[in-house]
């Protein structure tokens, strides 16, 4: 009898769990730099959950701000529903193609109700019509999306969302809908982040908008300079994973998988010296995998002597693209403060410029990347006259992790 009890609850459990994750309102994307007159047209895309939305302000809290929880001067939707004057939504209907698209645009006004599943658009209320949504035709969204107005005075119509270098660099979107508890979405105004990644807004401009998996930071950064976005609720490309390494002939090699790839071209492999000014180095063709994992790699054969930044440029099939996060190493290929020597030997070599009790082991490699020789004791001189002479590749790793390579003749 007990065991069926806490099978009762646990099923009351789930339940509850998958009503909640089936009931959320989530946001998809968000046109960060607008186009046309700025702030004009900024946008945030929903999918509406598994219950109907009564549009007014005590159902729908959208804030934006720097931190967390932003303030009541940071409230979007405590004045919406309000009709725009003139033609706004049949002119936005107007835009779509006459035959073949599947979708067209709605007003929402105030206590109108947006269906289970449906998806909606809350914009400000000096929207004008420079934006062509045609892109959104046959892209699996709702048949009707449905438009919020924000007349909120909280709401800059010369720009709210910040698009270009800016303290704090991180910025918040934080929605609660039905009095339930407030989601956290976040991205980056400039690509300065390090790690965290981003882009650069004013190189991008007009078009700038991310995308977002879930709660949390965004998951893409993407530029639309014809004002013509793809469907804001699919993301191109869903990037799982970017990492930076230095193989055993002090090259580096990056890697990376994706989980999705929808009309998606290639990826343009880029480098730079400071974070800031970035130079393609490579291409790499997409494996035109949609729904499953796809894992890719890069060597950079000739890397930067001191810290490199890398990120990718991802491209889509219509030419609009977007940038991952940024990733660094420190090749260190030859520490002018480090030397090996003599060079070149034929039996030995010592090392200058490091002491010994911040070695932790030293390996010597061939041309190939064979690794011949390893070395755990530090002495004054490192005996390698069981090596054929060849030019040799020395990796010296510290106990810091740091890693040093110097190349030394064995004759």
């Amino acid at each position: 009898m007990r065991y069926k009890y806490i099978t009762k609850y646990s099923w009351i459990i789930l339940f509850f769990c998958v009503f909640e994750q089936i009931s959320a309102q989530n946001l998809n994307g968000a046109l960060i730099n607008s186009c046309g007159t700025e702030g004009a047209n900024e946008f945030l895309f929903f999918k509406n959950g598994g219950t109907d939305l009564t549009v007014s302000p005590s159902n729908i809290d959208i804030r934006y701000g720097t931190s967390t929880a932003p303030g009541t001067s940071g409230n979007l939707t405590n004045n919406i529903g309000a009709p725009v004057s003139g033609s706004f939504v049949s002119d936005l209907n107007a835009l779509l193609p006459n035959s073949g698209c599947a979708i067209s645009f709605a007003y929402a006004p105030l206590g109108s109700t947006i269906p289970a599943n449906s998806n909606f658009i809350l914009m400000n209320d000096d929207a004008n019509n420079v934006i062509n949504y045609s892109g959104w035709c046959n892209s699996g969204l709702s048949t009707t999306i449905y438009i919020i107005f924000s007349s909120s005075s909280n709401w800059a119509s010369s720009g709210q969302f910040a698009n270009t270098a800016a303290t704090p660099k991180e910025r918040y979107i934080v929605t609660t809908f039905n009095s339930g508890s407030p989601t956290v979405y976040s991205y980056y105004a400039d690509e300065t982040n390090g790690d965290t990644g981003g882009w650069n807004t004013t190189t991008s401009g007009d078009g700038a908008y991310a995308y977002w998996n879930g709660p949390g930071a965004a998951t893409v950064y993407s530029k639309y300079s014809s004002c013509t976005p793809p469907n804001p609720a699919t993301l191109p490309i869903k990037l799982a994973g970017f990492n930076a390494e230095l193989t055993h002939t002090a090259k580096v090699k990056l890697s990376w998988e994706t989980t999705s790839e929808i009309n998606f071209s290639h990826f343009e492999v880029q480098r730079s010296a400071d974070a800031l000014g970035f130079e393609t180095i490579g291409r790499v063709e997409s494996k035109k995998s949609e729904n499953s994992n796809t894992k890719y790699e890069f060597i950079d054969s000739n890397p930067l002597s001191k810290t490199g930044y890398y990120r990718l440029k991802e491209v889509d099939m219509d030419g609009s693209s977007s940038l991952s996060k940024i990733v660094s190493i420190i090749p260190d290929i030859e520490n002018q403060e480090l030397i090996v020597f003599p060079n070149p030997t034929s039996d030995y070599f010592e090392i200058k410029g490091l002491k010994y009790k911040d070695i932790q082991q030293i390996k010597v490699f061939n041309q190939a990347g064979l690794n011949l020789l390893n070395i755990f004791n530090f002495e004054k001189q490192f005996n390698i006259t069981s090596i054929e002479p060849q030019l040799l590749l020395v990796e010296i790793i510290e106990k810091n992790g740091k890693r040093h390579f110097q190349r030394i003749l064995k004759r």
